[in-house]
């Protein structure tokens, strides 16, 4: 972690190296993520209202608080760590501060709407599965950004230690 927050970060071709696989895997996760999202809650309002509180005319049995806590429990951890991750990397761009910091702060809202809005509406109700839509796509595109613009920088890096 030591080159991730101190501008020594381009000089060591091997670390960058190790970054610049870890934002293809999270690339390949982000492309993967949609399929993912749309199987486990659906990615329009009614589909994750649905998945979450079920339907008795349809037989669809509604999900369980301890199903509902243990998918929010892995996303909780999941999304966090790849924002800290990227967003480690992203602050040794050339952009302006506010511009990151604004970035960070959207990003971990829109991951900790995404991570909690389904127990949103289990508590509250159906309308509210709107803000996961919303969180969940604002979320991937953050990522799939600052991801883009890490790995050109890494490989940037790599390019000019050669």
């Amino acid at each position: 972690m030591k080159f991730t927050v101190s501008s020594q970060l381009s000089k060591n071709r091997f670390f960058c190296f190790l970054l610049a696989f870890f934002c293809i895997q999270i690339l390949l996760f982000s492309i993967f993520n949609p399929y993912y999202e749309q199987t486990k809650w659906g990615l329009s309002a009614s589909e994750i209202a649905l998945k979450i509180l079920g339907d008795e005319e349809s037989f669809i049995p509604a999900l369980t608080l301890k199903d509902l806590i243990a998918q929010i429990h892995i996303e909780l951890f999941i999304y966090p760590f790849i924002l800290i991750m990227n967003f480690l990397i992203f602050f040794h761009l050339k952009f302006d501060s506010f511009l990151k910091v604004t970035l960070m702060g959207v990003s971990f809202f829109f991951c900790l709407v995404n991570s909690l809005s389904p127990l949103l509406v289990f508590a509250i109700g159906p309308s509210l599965a709107v803000f996961k839509v919303v969180s969940f796509w604002g979320l991937m595109i953050l990522i799939i950004f600052t991801t883009l613009a890490d790995l050109s920088y890494l490989i940037r890096s790599l390019r000019s230690a050669q």
